[in-house]
């Protein structure tokens, strides 16, 4: 198992979503280093799996998942109150969801937020200023659907693009970050085919 800092520790994951190519090849991908468990979008299913599993991580993949089913979050948090969960809405969820989260990994604090409040397609500044202000070296963020990773002022910034609907030509993709035992933070870009 790679010595990643902050996640070397994690041996079983779970991830739910629905059944398709996408959340394959990331399951292949992750199934290289951890032990990977699919469970479909239900929420029924999702909390029986994750009781008997008893996993490290949860992913939930809303690949492909046009009318998510919020509830999930939810019951989730509320059957497994020990376990950290986070999501940030966007322009076009239902709802009341949180716009911005900070979280801690590996070292570093990492804002995320979806962007559309911004206005990331057409200049960064507002992200770099928002991450600064809660004393962040890392900001994800989406929005655009076009990837883009890179260290402005200080703060590295990833856009993973988008799974199921990237824009310009890009292919579908997403974004990983490594944080090694030395504390170098690294993002690559991938493409799924």
């Amino acid at each position: 198992m790679p010595n990643i800092r902050g996640i070397y520790f994690m041996k079983k994951i779970v991830m739910i979503g629905k059944m398709n190519d996408m959340t394959k090849d990331i399951h292949d991908f992750l199934g290289k280093y951890f032990r990977m468990q699919l469970c479909m979008e239900n929420p029924q299913n999702a909390l029986g799996m994750v009781k008997v599993i008893e996993p490290d991580l949860v992913l939930i993949s809303l690949v492909g998942l046009f009318d998510v089913n919020t509830v999930i979050f939810g019951r989730l948090q509320k059957e497994f109150p020990q376990m950290k969960f986070y999501y940030v809405g966007g322009e076009c969820d239902y709802g009341h969801h949180k716009m911005l989260e900070v979280i801690e990994a590996g070292g570093y604090k990492i804002l995320c937020v979806h962007g559309h409040e911004h206005n990331v397609q057409g200049t960064l500044d507002a992200l770099i200023g928002e991450a600064k202000q809660h004393g962040c070296k890392v900001a994800l963020y989406g929005h655009t659907h076009m990837y883009r990773t890179e260290c402005i002022d200080g703060v590295y910034i990833m856009n993973p693009g988008a799974i199921d609907s990237p824009r310009g030509k890009n292919k579908p993709s997403y974004g990983v970050i490594t944080i090694d035992s030395t504390g170098k933070l690294m993002m690559n870009i991938v493409a799924v085919q």
